[in-house]
């Protein structure tokens, strides 16, 4: 069993290195590209324009790819640790929460794909290493009354046809949880920051959001009482029945990077429409 483990971890790995590697390469093909056309800008704007955003977008996907490389490594030493009968050191839980980066790079379109408030683009795949809030049935509720199961910080593994592979983004002992997930369980996070900060960019104030509770990786619904003034700024959320025990109302500052679009209001306006 542990040798069938590591196999598959080594293989994955080694998927994944040839990939960073297709798209670094791509990358390099593209700023080539574009530094050749910046020769004659005025006649190449367009193209220029173009050209800088896919390779930005392909600097992204070689981003997430690392990320997942960077944790099929560790998941291998750990499955060589086990094997070997030595004990490996995991980080705590308030560790790896507080670890997580919560900065995203500024797009220069504010209605590029996963960008502030913009949904992903169901015509790309998800990627291995790519950060999602995925909707797993388990014990507990919200942060006050329990009326609801979270959905939870996850990480892509891979995609299989209307099917997605996920792990839990926190590592238990030895492995991360996996789980086989339907598409409609997976909520991609958003990968960019819109330079300008607005209702038009971002979530509006009074609308209902999925995000990431403060000190935990599990998300909750909760409303925007404010929106983000620049673009690694936060939102301030309240949170569905999380007010304080006298009825004062609590709100919490969230990143925009962990702030999507509720997905039962989503449902009920794609039902209405």
């Amino acid at each position: 069993m542990a040798k069938a483990q590591l196999d598959e971890a080594c293989r994955e790995l080694a998927d994944l290195l040839k990939k960073i590697e297709d798209y670094r390469i791509k990358s390099e093909a593209m700023w080539k590209n574009i530094e050749d056309l910046s020769k004659s800008r005025a006649e190449n704007a367009a193209a220029i324009q173009n050209l800088t955003r896919n390779a930005m977008e392909n600097s992204l996907a070689e981003r997430m790819l690392s990320h997942a490389a960077r944790r099929a490594i560790a998941r291998i030493t750990c499955l060589k640790d086990k094997q070997l009968g030595r004990a490996t050191k995991h980080p705590t839980t308030s560790t790896i929460i507080n670890s997580i980066d919560t900065t995203l790079p500024v797009w220069p379109e504010p209605t590029a794909a996963l960008c502030g408030r913009v949904p992903a683009d169901d015509a790309k795949p998800l990627l291995p290493g790519q950060l999602i809030a995925a909707h797993i049935p388990q014990s507990g509720g919200g942060p006050g009354s329990g009326e609801e199961e979270p959905w939870i910080l996850a990480v892509v593994v891979r995609t299989e046809k209307d099917k997605c592979i996920v792990e839990d983004f926190v590592v238990d002992d030895e492995k991360a949880e996996r789980h086989t997930l339907p598409v409609k369980s997976v909520v991609p996070l958003p990968l960019s920051s819109p330079a300008v900060c607005s209702a038009d960019t971002l979530h509006a104030a009074g609308a209902p959001v999925l995000a990431m509770y403060p000190q935990t990786t599990c998300f909750y619904r909760a409303t925007v009482h404010r929106l983000p003034e620049k673009p690694d700024g936060t939102y301030q959320l309240h949170f569905n029945d999380d007010d304080f025990e006298d009825g004062r109302v609590r709100y919490q500052d969230v990143p925009i990077k962990f702030v999507v679009q509720d997905q039962a209001s989503k449902k009920r306006a794609r039902e209405k429409d």
